[in-house]
Parts: structure tokens; sequence; C-alpha cells
């Protein structure tokens, strides 16, 4: 459990997981009353189907129903009250806000989107601002109470292994998916990492695959300036330790002074239109540019985010 999923005190905890004992992470541990090493869906499925066959009276209570409807429009409320925010703020000139970003990224996204979402610090950012509902489905794009005129978000994932790297070379397969079956293809692909999963996905491999089997995605890398997960994970155990007070550049978790030059990695191995987005005004232009290579001009598209240095 991370610092933003703890449970409550009194919590009963089922553990559900592919690999729930995370034989190859020798310092994960997760205190459960319960460990199951299953399929999450297949397993919350049938949990529902016994569930509804002992007739609980909470899946067909009109009162449940009305009360889930009403939590389901105040998280759209939520978000359009953001979207209305962020709007705001777009022509700005200022340093970049992620959230401001990842709130013109979902508005630009066309309605049949998947997001592989690998960006690790910005975790909590990417899952708030992009606001999937639920799994393969998108947010209501028609207008008035329930949608509120909100532009679709699609489905979102995230990897449950223990390794980074996996994003870009998940949405090369995703992309492959789509063409040996049309009910896996999407409008678009977009992968959003941070600077250091960029580099743990071999870039140089990715996007040649990507030229090589025709699969374009468009790439969002959130720079912050090096490793900063290393960073939280040891706060997360010594919060008041002698790190707690070094610097990126003596922790060894910097890029600086020389860091990659992520755009020219991928246009050099799989010729991919990039740009690099340092103020929030520059935001929208920028996506729109980079989901146009990507549907139109059969590209990879990189936008490299740059945020404030951890």
């Amino acid at each position: 459990m991370t610092q933003f999923t703890k449970p409550k005190e009194n919590a009963t905890v089922f553990h559900i997981d592919m690999d729930v004992m995370k034989e190859r992470m020798s310092m994960f541990y997760l205190p459960a009353q319960v460990r199951v090493q299953a399929d999450v869906a297949t397993v919350l499925k049938q949990m529902l189907r016994g569930v509804e066959r002992h007739g609980n009276e909470s899946f067909t209570d009109i009162e449940v129903l009305h009360r889930r409807i009403t939590q389901h429009r105040m998280l759209l409320d939520k978000v359009a009250q953001r979207d209305l925010q962020a709007a705001s703020r777009l022509g700005s000139v200022d340093d970049i806000d992620l959230s401001q970003f990842l709130t013109a990224l979902r508005q630009c996204l066309p309605e049949n989107n998947l997001v592989l979402n690998e960006s690790i610090s910005n975790y909590p950012a990417v899952w708030k601002y992009i606001a999937p509902t639920r799994p393969g489905c998108e947010f209501p794009s028609q207008s008035g109470r329930h949608g509120r005129g909100l532009t679709p978000a699609a489905a979102l994932i995230t990897s449950g292994g223990s390794s980074l790297g996996w994003a870009l070379g998940a949405a090369v397969g995703a992309a492959l998916a789509g063409q040996a079956d049309l009910k896996y293809a999407k409008d678009l692909i977009t992968v959003i990492v941070g600077d250091g999963s960029y580099i743990f996905g071999i870039p140089s491999a990715a996007f040649w695959m990507a030229r090589r089997y025709d699969t374009p995605f468009l790439t969002i890398v959130l720079n912050n300036g090096g490793y900063k997960s290393p960073r939280l994970s040891m706060l997360g155990v010594y919060p008041d330790g002698q790190g707690s007070s070094s610097s990126a550049g003596s922790l060894n978790i910097s890029f600086d002074p020389q860091p990659p030059n992520y755009g020219l990695i991928a246009e050099a191995a799989g010729g991919a239109w990039w740009k690099q987005v340092k103020e929030t005004s520059e935001s929208v232009v920028a996506i729109q540019e980079g989901i146009d290579m990507v549907r139109n001009q059969r590209r990879c598209a990189v936008i490299e985010v740059v945020l404030p240095k951890f």
C-alpha cells in the first residue's frame, strides 16, 4: 500500500494479484488477511455473480442506485470545474503546470483512445486529470447534466508488474492487437512516461519497431530532471534521515548536467516528430500537432513536458 492508497486501520485486506508473492521483489510486503493469486478482473466478476446469486439487496435497491448516480454526477462536476479553472490559465506564459497540461491533453484526446500510464512519481496526477471512469470506457461526451460537455477520456492502463520500461513496447503491442482484430483498434494510443521510465523502455528499439510495423503512438515525457521515485521511496522509510536533506545530484538521481534529448532519440530511431513544452501556453498546440502526426501522418510523436526539477 502506498501513501496514496492506505486503507482504514480497521479494514480487512484481501490481496488479489497475478503475482501475489512478488517473488522477485525481496522487499515487497502487503499486510493482508487473505492472499489470492489470480486475475483480478476474473475474481471480481466471480465475486459479483456470487453476491447477486445470494440475493444481496444492495444490487437491486433503487436508493443505492440513485446514490451511485449522484456520486457519479458529483465526480463529473468536479472534473468540469477543474477544466474551467485550468482553461482560464492555459493562455499564460508561466512555467508549465502539470495539472493544466494533463487537462488539455484529456480534452484533445479522441473518444476511442487508450492511455498507457508509466508516469511513476506522477501517477496520482495522471489518474486525477486524465480521469478515466472505468476500464475500457470513455467519459460521457454528451452535453447536459451527465456530461457537462466534457471531452471523452478513454481507458487508462498501468502495469501490475515490478519492473519499469514496459509502456513504449506495450504501445506497439496494443497497436498490433488492433491490426489483428478491429475490436481492439484505437484511434490513438497515448503513452505517459517519466523521463526515467522512458529511458528504461529502450526508446531506440521501441520507436524503430513502431516505424517498422506501422504502429505509431503519442508519447508524453514528464521530465522532472531525473529519478524522483527512489527519493520518494527513501523518504517513505526514512523521512528524517540524512538523505532527506540531500540534493538529487549528491544522491546520484539527477540527469544534470547533460540530460538526454528524448525527442531526438525517437527521431533518430524511428523518424518521430517531437516538441519540447516549457510553458503552459504551448500545451494545446503541441498536443494537437502531436495527435495529428500520429493519426494523419502515421508518425510517432513525442512531447517532452519540462517540469520543475525535484
